[in-house]
């Protein structure tokens, strides 16, 4: 099996570690505490793309205030739609990482990453380097906490019934809104 097809055949595992950050994001006030991940705060953006599998509407992309906590992302989710593309803010030690991700493959496809100004180019090269690189770490310790989860079935059972949960709760506010 080629690597694309392994791509492919598991590309549901990042559509729903993204869809499982926005559960975290939402769940946790404050900074986000995981076992053997250094605490961290995460921020929904937009845009936010979600993704079905089957029915009349296969994407419902949304920009624009708050689009995480819109009625048409309550809705997506109680279709079954995973994300596809999240914008999201992770602050680590006082210092901002935005970065877009793409749900299927886990490529970055945006990433702005601290500032650093040290008054010299060469140490400024190193010093962004070295904000890429724990940016990165952070990322894959975050997957393989997920995975983690994701891949024992009573870790994952639980999971699930917890954002099976908050996907009701997201549309009970939505029709208390309307």
């Amino acid at each position: 099996m080629g690597r694309a097809d392994l791509t492919e055949s598991h590309a549901h595992l990042g559509q729903e570690f993204l869809t499982w950050l926005w559960f975290l994001a939402e769940q946790t006030q404050g900074p986000i505490a995981l076992k053997e991940i250094q605490p961290f705060e995460l921020t929904v953006l937009e845009p936010l793309l979600l993704e079905g599998q089957f029915g009349h509407t296969l994407q419902t992309a949304l920009r624009g205030g708050d689009p995480d906590q819109s009625p048409e992302a309550a809705l997506a989710l109680a279709e079954g739609k995973r994300v596809q593309r999240l914008k999201a803010r992770f602050v680590i030690d006082d210092l901002n990482w935005t970065a877009q991700i793409q749900g299927n493959t886990l490529d970055l496809v945006g990433l702005k990453m601290p500032v650093v100004k040290s008054g010299d180019f060469q140490s400024d090269v190193v010093m962004r380097l070295e904000a890429l690189d724990r940016f990165w770490t952070f990322l894959q310790s975050l997957y393989e906490y997920f995975l983690a989860i994701r891949l024992t079935e009573k870790s994952w059972r639980r999971a699930r019934k917890e954002m099976v949960e908050w996907v009701k709760r997201k549309n009970e506010t939505k029709a208390t809104v309307e």
